[in-house]
């Protein structure tokens, strides 16, 4: 019965979950283990959010990238509302309203949006 116990430890909640963000005034960090990435507000080049398929549910993400780095948040991490208002509040939003865009898209499919993509300086 080695399924059932691969099931229930991938049931038991992580020690650290890799999918939640810390903010501040200077920009994003997210922790993996014992290194952290970060992603300064002024060089950050574009946020898109996408629903991920996992099985029975999905679950809206925020991919955060300056081109080089990348920082996933999960709606499911406890403060992916502080997150998303933080959005709204730095951020020039493509689609102000991509949250309710992508519930209304049909379930299971990833319908990936641009939120916000810096302006090409010349």
């Amino acid at each position: 019965m080695k399924w059932v116990e691969r099931i229930r430890k991938s049931l038991q909640p992580r020690a650290k979950d890799p999918l939640v963000a810390r903010l501040d005034e200077n920009g994003i960090y997210q922790s993996f283990d014992q290194s952290e990435v970060f992603i300064a507000w002024k060089d950050l080049a574009f946020i898109v959010a996408y629903k991920k398929d996992c099985l029975i549910v999905d679950d809206v993400r925020l991919v955060f990238s300056d081109s080089m780095i990348q920082i996933e948040v999960s709606e499911s991490a406890q403060n992916f509302e502080e997150v998303s208002s933080t959005l709204a509040a730095k951020f020039s939003l493509a689609v102000p309203d991509w949250y309710e865009r992508l519930m209304a898209s049909p379930a299971f499919e990833a319908t990936a949006t641009t939120v916000y993509q810096r302006a090409m300086t010349t």
